[in-house]
């Protein structure tokens, strides 16, 4: 495993003698508290190296390196045009594996919870993947907190999109 990288949470373990346990992280994604479904394989990556790819979708920050392989990187946070530098170092939060992998840039290091479906959720938050919410949750731990959870694959479909929506 690289340096930089530490694993978050992967498939299933079973240890002896105790049923399956199945770590849910929260992270905070253009500052939303958000949850991907449980069964996801997700990696956190401190300060990863990001590397801009010109005339590139305004919310593709850059391309990082997984264990060899090229990994999109988005953030969800609306930003003004800028220039790009030649390398940036974000936190971010690697879904899926191989080429199916892309990564989201975010807030903070994820947290690990226990979250229980709220039964009368409130509205969705305003964001640019609000269309990607799936489900409200909570943690008992924290109850005033709503974290929503995405769905994955339309998360990265909207990400992908340029700002004007094409």
């Amino acid at each position: 495993m690289p340096p930089e990288t530490e694993p978050v949470s992967g498939p299933d373990s079973q240890g002896q003698g105790t049923a399956p346990v199945r770590a849910r992280f929260g992270v905070m994604l253009a500052g939303v508290p958000v949850l991907l479904p449980a069964g996801v394989i997700t990696e956190f990556v401190v300060q990863a190296s990001v590397y801009p790819v010109p005339r590139a979708p305004q919310r593709l920050l850059g391309l990082m390196q997984v264990r060899g392989q090229p990994v999109p990187v988005f953030d969800a946070a609306l930003q003004a045009p800028r220039e790009l530098p030649l390398l940036r170092r974000r936190d971010v939060l690697v879904v899926g594996t191989g080429l199916e992998a892309g990564a989201l840039a975010i807030d903070a290091a994820p947290r690990q919870l226990a979250p229980v479906p709220l039964e009368s959720p409130p509205a969705v938050p305003e964001c640019c993947f609000a269309e990607a919410i799936e489900e409200a949750l909570y943690d008992p731990s924290e109850p005033q907190r709503v974290w929503w959870q995405l769905a994955p694959s339309r998360l990265f479909t909207i990400l992908a999109r340029r700002a004007d929506g094409q």
